[in-house]
């Protein structure tokens, strides 16, 4: 059984707009197949230290990983994008992380 999922895409460092698409394809070969896309849209970042601009973007897609799989994978594909993040936990958040720079992040937007 698939479900329907939405992701939040953003990027703030490098080639922004082809890091998203490279996200994109990884989704789509880890088994998360996006089928609609919103526009990108530029964001300014709020807190943290001076930094470019985000590109963001949600996208709808269908899997069938579980919760737990799905975070596994956006996860993976943040790290092979080079995201680094400096909290050890991968479900914490706090504002260490959430107003850093980033290669690029996947999440749901809830």
């Amino acid at each position: 059984m698939t479900d329907s999922v939405f992701l939040a895409l953003g990027a703030n460092l490098g080639a922004r707009e082809a890091t998203l698409a490279a996200a994109r394809e990884a989704l789509a070969r880890r088994g998360v197949r996006v089928v609609r896309s919103s526009g990108l849209y530029l964001t300014e970042p709020v807190g943290g230290p001076a930094q470019d601009w985000y590109v963001n973007q949600v996208v709808q897609a269908e899997t069938a990983l579980e919760p737990a799989a799905l975070l596994e994978t956006a996860l993976a594909i943040e790290q092979a994008h080079g995201r680094e993040r400096s909290v050890p936990t991968r479900l914490a958040r706090s504002t260490s992380t959430s107003c850093s720079t980033r290669t690029v992040s996947l999440r749901s937007p809830a």
